[in-house]
Formats: C-alpha cells, sequence, structure tokens
C-alpha cells in the first residue's frame, strides 16, 4: 500500500519496509476503524456489556481467521514475511523509534492519568446499564 512495505522471492530480507511510519499509521487507522465497527454495532442493536465484549472478541477471530486463510495459500517465503509482521523485529529499532515511543507514551499516561473524568468513558463494563444507554 502505497510503498509502505513489499516481498521479495527470497527468503533473506523477504519483507523491506520502505516506510515504517506508514504501516504503523495504517495499522492504527484500521483498528480504529474496528473499534468504531464494535461501537456502532451497539448503538444500533443496543448491545449488553457482555454482548459489546464478545462482538469485540468476534471481531478479533474474523481477523484472526482471515490472517490464517491468507497464510494457508501463500508460498514459504510468503508465510515467513507474515509471521515476521505478526512477531516483530526488535533488531531494527532504533534509539530514534525508543524516543518516539517512549514520548507517546508519557503523553498518554499524563492525559489519562490526569483527566480522570475522561477514563469512565473508555471503559464500558464499568458504567451502568443506565448510563450506557444515554450514550
Amino acid at each position: 500500500m502505497l510503498g509502505a512495505g513489499s516481498t521479495h522471492s527470497s527468503t533473506k530480507n523477504a519483507v523491506l519496509i520502505n516506510n515504517p511510519y506508514l504501516v504503523n499509521l495504517c495499522a492504527f487507522i484500521f483498528s480504529m476503524i474496528a473499534t468504531l465497527l464494535v461501537v456502532k454495532l451497539a448503538q444500533i442493536k443496543f448491545f449488553s456489556k457482555e454482548a459489546i465484549v464478545l462482538s469485540g472478541v468476534a471481531l478479533g477471530s474474523l481477523f484472526t481467521a482471515a490472517t490464517t486463510l491468507i497464510q494457508y495459500f501463500a508460498q514459504d517465503y510468503q508465510v515467513a514475511a507474515a509471521v515476521f509482521w505478526s512477531f516483530g523485529d526488535l533488531g531494527r529499532v532504533s534509539y530514534k523509534e525508543v524516543f518516539i515511543m517512549a514520548v507517546v507514551t508519557t503523553l498518554a499516561f499524563i492525559y489519562f492519568t490526569f483527566t480522570g473524568g475522561i477514563t469512565m468513558h473508555l471503559n464500558p463494563l464499568m458504567m451502568l446499564q443506565s448510563h450506557w444507554a444515554l450514550m
């Protein structure tokens, strides 16, 4: 997708990352789409708190099944690339990426620690059913 990654026919360097920030951005965007899908299902069908969690688990299982299906029909070097992507590689991380992650994590921690009012909206299992229905 837009030069984010490509596969080669050799087992050495099976995945070439041209733009790792684009890969991370796409992963974030599509995870938010999956989250919004669960929220919209909950709003349309008036799910209970337990059904919201179960629909998220079901959606995760659907994505895992799709990934497994892709791996089943892939060539051996493509399966190696998929395993590489799913487990990650800490050997290629530089201090620049560690610094970026530290800054983002620290800012998120400070935000969610000192704005206690918003964290209640992030956990529907701790809310009352009547409060959830009003949202």
